[in-house]
């Protein structure tokens, strides 16, 4: 029997030429299966003639007609570092279901050749490269050129993937209008606060939460954003109903007539009137108008739930409001019902008396947040 020899050990060289010659599928299957074994096991005992002999018999595999084969290659050899680099960027170039192991684990791909798939190839090549442990700022250059929303929302929550700062900035803008962007973006460890600050605008209320949980954010910068919200919300999503001018002068002379009401509050945001229920309470409250838009419009509500328990509305009044005002925003039900929830144990506990300490706290420019872990329940 012919054989090769490496030291002291011996190889059947023979045996894998017959196996080679074995046409069946399972044969082929056997013959990997062989060439695996020596690589992992005794590779540093192979000799070169041994290990040319290997990659040949595996070239041929991978020219095989039946895709079967090819993919078991792939399947076999994905994270193999003894397999010719030639033979995976062949197999990376296959049909996807070939080509998925390799592109997914294989790392004797280099950005070039990953590069080349990503241009050349189908999205789910493109899905795959994405999904790799480590993928360099230049590969996710090109995975973001795609333009398919999918592979950017795959390489986003990627977090072994390298992006450099300009996609970033190119990706936080594009999140404006592609809203899947938004959550990945936020969630990455790599997102800067300016960036994450100017996200703050157009993302909902969760991320908005979100955000301030995780970003140290100056307090007058937060107020600026919120202001930003509020003229976001009111020109482009709330219903117009009365200007502002005119909603304004109506609260005041309610106001010196006696006749702002808690029951007014409610039915001014159940009849769709957001500007003359901001002006009312900005009347009712003696609050400036950069504190109101920030209790009508930050995440989670609890502002909003002070300002109208210390106004006197009750809580089933409270519950209307609260509703028609996140509904006025396009809130998602899910979202108004989860806040609601929670909302409602915090009013039924706070007493009006409390609730207007807060408020006399806000009038004379006192921390917005520090007054409301403070508040009395």
């Amino acid at each position: 029997m012919g054989s090769g020899k490496a030291g002291n050990s011996q190889i059947d060289v023979d045996g894998l030429l017959k196996l080679a010659r074995e046409k069946s599928i399972d044969g082929r299957k056997a013959l990997l299966r062989a060439i695996s074994d020596l690589f992992e096991g005794r590779s540093e005992e192979l000799n070169e003639r041994e290990v040319t002999l290997m990659h040949a018999i595996l070239h041929q595999l991978v020219s095989d007609t039946e895709k079967e084969v090819r993919k078991a290659v792939s399947d076999q050899f994905a994270a193999s570092q003894y397999i010719s680099a030639e033979i995976v960027k062949e197999l990376a170039n296959d049909d996807i279901e070939v080509a998925f192991s390799v592109l997914r684990h294989s790392k004797l791909l280099r950005d070039p050749d990953l590069i080349e798939v990503i241009r050349n190839r189908t999205f789910e090549h493109q899905l795959a490269v994405a999904q790799r442990e480590n993928i360099s700022s230049k590969v996710s250059g090109a995975l973001v050129d795609t333009e398919n929303e999918t592979v950017v929302v795959a390489l986003l929550n990627n977090s072994g993937a390298e992006i450099s700062r300009k996609t970033r900035e190119y990706l936080v803008d594009e999140s404006e209008r592609v809203d899947t962007f938004q959550d990945p973006l936020l969630r990455r460890s790599d997102l800067e606060p300016d960036l994450a600050q100017k996200m703050y605008v157009w993302v909902s209320a969760a991320m908005r939460r979100h955000i301030l949980s995780t970003y140290d954010l100056d307090q007058d910068v937060v107020d600026d954003l919120l202001e930003q919200v509020a003229v976001l919300e009111q020109h482009g999503r709330v219903p117009e109903g009365l200007t502002p001018s005119a909603a304004e002068e109506l609260a005041a002379n309610l106001k010196e007539e006696g006749g702002i009401t808690p029951d007014l509050l409610v039915q001014s945001i159940a009849d769709g009137e957001v500007r003359l229920f901001e002006a009312l309470l900005r009347e009712g409250t003696g609050l400036r108008k950069r504190l109101i838009e920030r209790i009508l419009f930050e995440p989670g509500g609890e502002g909003l739930a002070i300002a109208a328990k210390g106004f006197g509305v009750d809580a089933e009044g409270f519950e209307k409001l609260f509703v028609c005002s996140r509904r006025a925003r396009l809130i998602e039900e899910p979202t108004i019902q989860r806040e609601l929830g929670s909302l409602m144990s915090l009013y039924g506990k706070m007493t009006a008396e409390s609730a207007r300490k807060v408020i006399g706290r806000w009038r004379r420019d006192q921390s917005y947040l520090s007054a409301i872990r403070d508040l009395e329940i």
